[in-house]
């Protein structure tokens, strides 16, 4: 049995200045899970675990120009967050664990003839793992063309950096009830990468754009989830028990395709198709958790006669390894979503929804399905615009 209870909090704000925009934005969010092991011929719960993960962010972005053809950006993020976890009231992780960061970004946009040149860098200094410093560079060439269409090449080089969050460091993801365990681990120490792109596209005005995208990522110390035969094993109770780690020497590369286009004066559609191939480097498996195959589809329909906007999304993953000798395989799966949403004045909007609509989850007698958990389900709510 588990009960689960989500609350986020979240405000932006965006000031245009005299030759510059400031944006800022906080939020807070709050996940507490607790989980009941329950022996069905006892009538009390055998066994309680309670977590609690916190977030709180500030970010601070400023843009300004510096001439028509440049373009400065600065920005920052401050981060914390924390973990509470017991058993039975017993502490499963120190009490007072805690970790934060402060991050620094700065990029220049120029413009030189048909080129774009994008130089960046972001700066990290974090409470359990220090400085680290992530340079970048991404660049556009817009050929001359006398049609109405825009065709452009896109590169990019840029250095990525990922610590490891309290989750995947020390959390016990308790879903015994459902066959699987998920356990921190420790020892992860941060994942760096090297990533290529290069793409083409093709763009007329706001309704019509297509590209294509290749791309490669050398990733030393990646983080993933991957199956632990020697816990599984250790238990009696046929649940699988799954560990974050990290694998030396990683690549993922493939291609990708979007399309944006206006079907009619009130209706959009964007999709999006992903081919990606991963490979441990070291031992030659493909990695964990890395489906070859995803498409995500979004149609989108206005009604202006009652002020309205319906929308149908799709998703679509083909099946993945979860465990390093790639034997284990998550089957694929699709899922369907359709929303509505409705103005009810100046500030006010209704939104409704029906999630998951062909019922698709997960085989929960096999702790090796990670298909989605959740099934059917109705939504609704209001928000307000100040």
């Amino acid at each position: 049995m588990e009960d689960t209870s989500r609350i986020r909090l979240d405000a932006t704000a965006k000031w245009i200045l005299d030759d510059s925009v400031l944006s800022a934005s906080i939020m807070r969010e709050t996940l507490a899970n607790t989980t009941f092991q329950d022996v069905i011929i006892t009538p009390e719960k055998e066994q309680r675990r309670e977590a609690e993960l916190a977030f709180s962010q500030v970010n601070l972005d400023w843009m300004r120009p510096i001439s028509d053809k440049s373009t400065v950006n600065l920005g920052g993020q401050i981060f914390e967050e924390t973990l509470d976890q017991t058993k039975e009231q017993l502490n499963e992780v120190d009490p007072n664990s805690k970790r934060s960061s402060a991050d620094f970004y700065a990029q220049h946009d120029v413009f030189y003839g048909n080129w774009e040149f994008l130089p960046g860098v972001r700066m990290q200094d974090d409470s359990d793992f220090g400085f680290h410093l992530a340079p970048k560079v991404n660049l556009r060439y817009d050929f001359d063309t006398a049609s109405e269409w825009e065709t452009y090449l896109r590169a990019g080089v840029g250095a990525g950096y990922r610590v490891p969050n309290l989750k995947e460091r020390h959390y016990l993801f308790d879903h015994s009830h459902l066959g699987y365990i998920v356990n921190g681990n420790n020892d992860l120490v941060p994942e760096e990468s090297l990533s290529y792109q290069f793409g083409l596209g093709f763009e007329n005005g706001q309704n019509q754009r297509y590209e294509i995208n290749v791309f490669v990522n050398n990733i030393k110390n990646m983080i993933n989830t991957s199956f632990d035969s020697e816990s599984t094993a250790s238990r009696t109770d046929n649940v699988q028990v799954f560990r974050y780690q990290n694998t030396e020497k990683a690549r993922t590369y493939g291609a990708e395709f979007s399309l944006q286009q206006q079907l009619s004066s009130h209706v959009f559609l964007q999709a999006g198709y992903t081919w990606m191939q991963s490979e441990n480097r070291k031992t030659g498996h493909s990695l964990t958790r890395r489906p070859d195959h995803q498409i995500n589809l979004a149609l989108e329909a206005e009604l202006p006669k009652w002020d309205a906007k319906v929308s149908l999304l799709g998703r679509y993953q083909s099946s993945e390894y979860v465990d390093e000798l790639s034997t284990m395989r998550s089957p694929s799966w699709s899922e369907f979503d359709i929303k509505l949403n409705k103005a009810l004045g100046d500030r006010f909007s209704f939104f409704t929804g029906l999630n998951n609509l062909a019922d698709t989850q997960r085989d929960f007698s096999s702790g090796a399905d990670f298909r989605p958990e959740i099934g059917r389900y109705i939504y609704l709510g209001f928000t307000y615009s100040g």
